[in-house]
């Protein structure tokens, strides 16, 4: 899609503020915008005017939520991330990216052990999103005694590792 034809999509979708769902995509939209500029201010900004609008729509919600937690991770705002990836996963817990951002999040925080649970939480959820494992691998290379300190995450590894095997020939390998 041309520049030209997302610019008449979004305007389409905020020209009628009555309709609460296409106006909050409309931000969304802005926002993603804003992303592709590296824009972090603008892209929080337009997330913040999804949220305020309380769509309906529970996929444009969660979206609202867990992308304006990205863009504060981007800007290491990791204690304003935290609280938008919960709200995002309390609007959807099925979805993954919102445990992968909650799961740097609390890395950002100091907080190894909350953040490998995440990470294993999002690759539950998409096993076919390979960040989310590779996150984990990163993590507990630099945080050798998580698996000591919180022994149910070796289970669940495991779990993760053998679905990679059964449907991907192998677990995603760090470059």
């Amino acid at each position: 899609m041309t520049n030209e034809h997302k610019a008449l999509e979004i305007e389409r979708l905020l020209s009628d503020p009555t309709n609460i769902n296409n106006v909050a995509w409309g931000y969304l939209k802005l926002g993603l915008e804003a992303e592709d500029r590296l824009d972090w201010d603008d892209a929080i900004e337009q997330y913040q005017r999804v949220i305020e609008l309380a769509p309906e729509d529970k996929k444009v919600r969660y979206f609202g939520y867990n992308n304006r937690a990205y863009a504060l991770l981007m800007l290491k705002r990791f204690e304003e991330a935290e609280s938008h990836c919960i709200s995002a996963i309390d609007v959807d817990d099925d979805r993954h990216n919102a445990y992968k951002n909650l799961g740097l999040t609390c890395e950002g925080l100091g907080r190894p052990i909350d953040a490998a649970t995440s990470f294993i939480n999002a690759a539950f959820r998409n096993g076919t999103d390979e960040r989310a494992w590779l996150h984990l691998q990163k993590l507990l290379t630099a945080n050798p005694d998580v698996l000591a300190q919180k022994p149910v995450l070796v289970e669940q590894m495991e779990a993760i590792r053998k679905h990679y095997e059964a449907y991907y020939g192998g677990v995603p390998k760090l470059n």
